[in-house]
């Protein structure tokens, strides 16, 4: 995921279309890139070498499968998430929960 700034949407759209990218979110003048693993340094090289400024860039779990919690296993899973969060080896967690 790439954050850039500043951006005409209608710009920014056609070049990334150029790209190997999934899928982008423009709200607020901010453009929001989502690509595979695969793909994150050719499309952050780009949108460089096109001019924006990449506010945020970083990898991210997008889950294809979420599932619903409930109850005691909802209450284990924050135990587990937080205990991992708290964790000092450990960088971002994230979970196929909704």
């Amino acid at each position: 995921m790439e954050t850039v700034l500043p951006l005409n949407q209608d710009e920014v759209e056609m070049e990334v279309l150029e790209l190997p990218v999934d899928d982008i979110s423009i709200e607020e003048g901010v453009a929001v890139i989502f690509a595979q693993k695969v793909n994150f340094t050719e499309v952050s090289r780009a949108m460089d070498t096109l001019g924006y400024h990449i506010v945020e860039s970083d990898l991210q779990f997008l889950p294809q499968n979420e599932i619903s919690l409930s109850g005691e296993d909802l209450d284990q899973l924050h135990t587990l998430v937080d205990a991992l969060e708290n964790d000092e080896d450990v960088d971002k967690v994230w979970t196929n929960v909704k």
